[in-house]
């Protein structure tokens, strides 16, 4: 399992400490494309929206899992155990690929 680097601090910090975790509904640009039917990501694309919102203390139902980026090793899905790991979510419907950052061809998963 992957732990942000706010988790590792959070283990040190204690209760004062807070993860925001991202997730992102399409880009281009970054090899992530759009998210499948009943995906997390998919219900939070309908709005069209940026989106903040703490997490809700309770997971939401089973969903499938998006496949993710097929050029992008660094996006993770959201999955049901994400609702656990942070403390709360920003959404993006989509962005662009962040300039001076090496070219997704030449990455490997």
């Amino acid at each position: 399992m992957w732990w942000a680097a706010g988790v590792q601090v959070a283990l040190r910090l204690g209760e004062g400490y807070r993860v925001i975790g991202m997730a992102l509904g399409t880009s281009e640009a970054n090899g992530v494309g759009e998210p499948e039917p009943g995906t997390l990501e998919a219900d939070l694309l309908k709005s069209g929206q940026a989106t903040f919102m703490p997490m809700p203390s309770q997971a939401p139902a089973p969903a499938p899992l998006r496949t993710g980026g097929s050029l992008n090793p660094t996006y993770f899905v959201l999955s049901p155990d994400s609702f656990s790991e942070f403390d709360a979510l920003v959404f993006l419907p989509s962005t662009t690929y962040p300039r001076g950052a090496e070219p997704l061809s030449s990455w490997t998963g």
